[in-house]
């Protein structure tokens, strides 16, 4: 969240993107490490409840790099 002229604003840019790495040097099992029994539930249930931005990140991260270099120029 940033506040532009006082008034908070959700920034995107031209396309989402998903990584299971919780830091830039990271490891691809940092997401799996931090699902336990009990924050399982938790962690389903949010996607869930967000499907359809769970859906859209999905579709995203699956574009190839010529895909996403497509939607960047049209951005």
């Amino acid at each position: 969240t940033r506040y532009i002229d006082n008034k908070k604003a959700l920034l995107f840019g031209p396309f989402a993107g998903f990584s299971p790495k919780f830091l830039k040097t990271g490891s691809n099992l940092d997401l799996i490490g931090s699902v336990k029994p009990n924050n399982v539930l938790t962690m389903l249930a949010a996607g869930v409840k967000e499907m359809g931005l769970t859906k859209y990140l999905i579709q995203q991260v699956m574009l190839s790099h010529e895909k996403r270099m497509e939607e960047l120029r049209e951005f």
